[in-house]
């Protein structure tokens, strides 16, 4: 699943070549929010993975705007 978002991420991107760290940061991205929303079919109906793991509530307000 990763594999994927990251070939739509360079497929949108102007670049032709990407740096390690870019790569790398991308990657981490991808996961941060993969695991920043609950699953119906997850571990748990309504905390997220990132919410188990951390203990920490994402700030939805602040993250998810447009």
């Amino acid at each position: 699943m990763i594999k994927e978002h990251a070939c739509a991420i360079v497929n949108q991107s102007p670049f032709n070549m990407y740096l390690h760290r870019l790569i790398v940061k991308m990657v981490y991205n991808i996961t941060f929010w993969l695991n920043a929303f609950s699953y119906n079919d997850g571990v748990h109906d309504v905390m997220s993975l990132h919410t188990i793991i951390t203990g920490l509530q994402i700030d939805h307000n602040r993250l998810c705007h447009l």
